[in-house]
C-alpha cells in the first residue's frame, strides 16, 4: 500500500520545475512530509482539467486535429452517457434525431461501442467511439451536450457552450 509518509519527495521531485497537486488533501500531505521546496508545489485541481495541463497537452500535440466537413455549420458534439448513468436513452436518441434534422448543424456523437447500441442511421450524424480523443472532439466543437460527464470541466476551460439536458436523467 502506498504511504505518503514514506514517499521521498526531495529525491523524486528534485528534477522538476513545478509540482502540480490535485487538491488540498494532497498538498497538506506534502507539507507534513517537510518537503523543502513548497514554492514548486501548486494545487491545480484535477490535472485532467487544469489550464496548465490543457495548454501543455496542446503544445505537445497529444490530440489529433479534427477537420470534419461543413466547418461553417454550428459544430455540435454530444457525449453519450454510460448506460449505468440512469438516463432515458430513448429520449436522448429522439433529441439526436431532432438536432440532426437541422441543416446548419454539424453533429458528432461520441459513444462507447460496447455499452450502447446505436439505433439511428442518418448520414447527417457522425458517430465516433475511440478514433478521436474526447479532447480533440471538444476542440473541434462549438457546443457540447453532455449527460453528467466530468468532461464538461474541460469544455468550460476551453470556453465552449455546454448544455446539460437534465430532463433525460432518471435521477431528477
Amino acid at each position: 500500500r502506498f504511504s505518503y509518509q514514506k514517499f521521498n519527495y526531495e529525491q523524486r521531485w528534485e528534477k522538476f520545475d513545478k509540482i502540480m497537486i490535485a487538491d488540498k488533501f494532497l498538498y497538506d500531505k506534502v507539507l507534513k512530509s517537510k518537503y523543502s521546496n513548497m514554492k514548486k508545489v501548486k494545487t491545480v485541481g484535477s490535472l485532467r482539467f487544469s489550464k496548465e495541463w490543457l495548454s501543455l497537452k496542446e503544445s505537445l500535440e497529444f490530440d489529433k486535429i479534427i477537420s470534419f466537413k461543413n466547418q461553417k455549420k454550428v459544430r455540435l458534439l454530444i457525449l453519450l452517457p454510460n448506460p449505468e448513468d440512469n438516463c432515458y436513452m430513448e429520449e436522448i436518441f429522439r433529441m439526436i434525431k431532432y438536432l440532426a434534422s437541422y441543416k446548419k448543424i454539424s453533429l458528432v456523437v461520441q459513444y462507447r461501442i460496447n455499452k450502447i447500441k446505436v439505433s439511428i442511421d442518418l448520414k447527417s450524424i457522425k458517430w465516433v467511439t475511440d478514433e478521436y480523443s474526447t479532447s480533440s472532439l471538444i476542440n473541434w466543437s462549438n457546443v457540447v451536450i453532455h449527460f453528467g460527464t466530468t468532461m464538461q470541466f474541460e469544455c468550460f476551460q476551453k470556453q465552449k457552450i455546454v448544455i446539460y439536458p437534465k430532463y433525460v436523467s432518471m435521477n431528477t
